[in-house]
């Protein structure tokens, strides 16, 4: 006959596994864990060798959805700012990584950050 686990060792293992469910669901939608470490799986091979154009654009624009900006023009990379819809804004270039555009933005301090095109209208 097989011995019964314990409520209390049957509730530990559930949270356990329960735990391991939300890392899982927070890195597959971040691609960070809940410890904000990076999970580089998240890169794909394809844009470590995409190919990065950058060229100088000026323009003013208006963001018309609510948007993160982005320490480098991938999804993947951490968000450093975010910009609410109204916000008007300096673009000061574009960067195209493989096939996706987006638009350089100077923040406080100087600083670059990335913005997608989608997110801003040019006045």
């Amino acid at each position: 006959m097989a011995k019964k686990k314990s409520p209390i060792l049957r509730l530990f293992i559930a949270m356990i596994i329960g735990l391991f469910v939300i890392e899982m669901m927070i890195e597959l939608s971040t691609g960070r864990t809940m410890l904000g470490g990076r999970n580089g799986i998240f890169i794909s091979q394809s844009h470590i060798n995409a190919t990065m154009v950058n060229s100088e654009m000026k323009a003013r624009v208006r963001v018309i959805t609510a948007t993160d900006i982005y320490e480098n023009p991938l999804l993947s990379s951490r968000k450093v700012g975010v910009l609410k819809v109204g916000t008007k804004l300096s673009i000061t270039g574009k960067t195209t990584v493989g096939k996706k555009v987006w638009y350089q933005v100077q923040r406080f301090g100087g600083k670059i950050g990335y913005v997608i095109p989608e997110t801003v209208v040019k006045q």
